[in-house]
């Protein structure tokens, strides 16, 4: 259902106003998933995980054995090209249980935006997070050819009531147009939307019990229609599954564990993001590589054939790098065989992307240099010498993901005036 399909009859009984006194509540937990999956973003790139170094040439690999499942089938079938994808990778296995189809995302970045202060700037920001979700929503939505599924695992969410949280979307589509507008107005503050925003903040926080019926007027009336101008294009922003769901066209599964993703672990990458990267220890780049990194990512494994089904998608932060956890699941689980699809959104190249030799970087290579000269894909930049070299020293030195004399000077060629 669309913003605009709003019943105004049933806006006006009791119990829609109930069911909008917990949308502060569901929106305050969109907003605390969207800052801790922007901390370890950020973190994942800045303590370069050598672990995590990926291949610059994408492996592709056919499955050439005759489907025996209808999971072998669906990674036999799965289109290696889309629009609007990097080249589709396969990792497929014979006799396989399951075929995974993961969508590395990039999403709403709280720490990225605060540091935006530029107007154009930040609009391309939101394009790169709006064309990242449109595209997977789109795949998510072509049930038939390139989605065969009837589920996706969300990163961040651990627990099954919170998508119960999530089930008022599909009973009240406020909920999905005011959690797109608060996000969409950190982006755009010189439009409408922030003056909307706080006033459709101001009448949900100032109801005492639930809104009364001239509350729910006046957000119908004079507040809502600014934001349902705005839906169309950037409700993508929101995340793609949790669109989709929201449509009613797919279910969610979690893709936490609630033993690894919990109070303490928020709070311990919260506290290493307050850090430089020379105050970051070694204890810290361990938690990363242990905790953010392999347990989170075997875990989501794990929640994946536990929800069943011979096709399900799972989506996570781009940084993160599943080949080798599939490949380490499948040597412990001859019963349950995991083949592995990779769609990856593909989005304007960056600085260091447009350049003929970038071939020679890897991806997590591309991610670290990326943030060590705080490169943003939506501007081209120069610097002096000095700080060049002073980068260049701290990929070759302190990175450990062996970046070569070549590489280095890739990368310096881009950024010298």
């Amino acid at each position: 259902m669309k913003p605009d399909s709003i019943n105004h009859e049933k806006l006006e009984s009791r119990d829609s106003a109930k069911e909008l006194l917990g949308l502060n509540s569901v929106l305050e937990k969109l907003k605390w998933r969207a800052k801790i999956l922007a901390q370890m973003a950020v973190l994942i790139t800045q303590l370069a995980i050598p672990s995590h170094v990926t291949a610059g040439q994408q492996r592709i690999e056919e499955a050439t054995f005759e489907p025996k499942t209808k999971a072998d089938k669906i990674a036999r079938e799965f289109p290696r090209s889309i629009p609007g994808f990097k080249p589709i990778e396969v990792h497929a296995v014979q006799n396989s249980k399951q075929t995974l189809i993961l969508f590395p995302q990039i999403h709403y970045d709280a720490i990225s935006l605060d540091n935006v202060t530029n107007p154009a700037e930040r609009y391309n920001h939101l394009k790169d997070v709006t064309e990242s979700q449109r595209k997977i929503y789109g795949v998510l939505m072509d049930k038939k050819e390139k989605f065969p599924s009837k589920k996706i695992c969300l990163e961040s969410i651990s627990h099954r009531d919170e998508i119960t949280d999530f089930s008022r979307y599909k009973e009240n589509p406020r909920f999905i147009l005011y959690d797109m507008a608060d996000i969409l107005a950190l982006y755009i503050p010189n439009s409408d939307l922030p003056e909307a925003v706080n006033k459709k903040n101001s009448v949900l926080n100032n109801s005492l019990s639930a809104p009364t019926r001239a509350d729910l007027i006046l957000l119908e009336n004079n507040i809502d229609p600014i934001l349902r101008r705005y839906y169309e294009d950037y409700r993508f922003i929101v995340g793609a599954g949790l669109l989709a769901f929201s449509e009613g066209k797919i279910n969610l599964c979690p893709a936490e564990d609630p033993r690894i993703f919990n109070a303490n672990f928020v709070k311990r990458v919260a506290t290493i993001a307050k850090k430089s990267i020379d105050e970051e220890t070694s204890e810290d780049k361990a938690f990363m590589e242990e905790v953010v990194l392999e347990q989170r990512e075997n875990a989501a494994i794990k929640k994946v054939a536990d929800a069943g089904g011979d096709a399900v998608g799972l989506q996570f932060g781009r940084e993160h790098d599943f080949r080798k956890n599939v490949k380490d699941w499948n040597d412990t689980h001859p019963k349950h065989q995991i083949s592995l699809i990779i769609a990856e959104p593909q989005l304007d190249p960056g600085q260091l992307e447009t350049l003929p030799e970038a071939a020679r970087l890897s991806t997590k290579q591309l991610l670290t240099a990326n943030y060590i000269f705080k490169l943003q894909p939506w501007k081209t930049i120069k610097m002096p010498p000095n700080q060049i070299e002073t980068g260049i020293e701290i990929l070759k030195n302190n990175t450990g993901l062996g970046f070569t004399e070549s590489q280095l000077q890739t990368i310096r060629v881009s950024l010298t005036p």
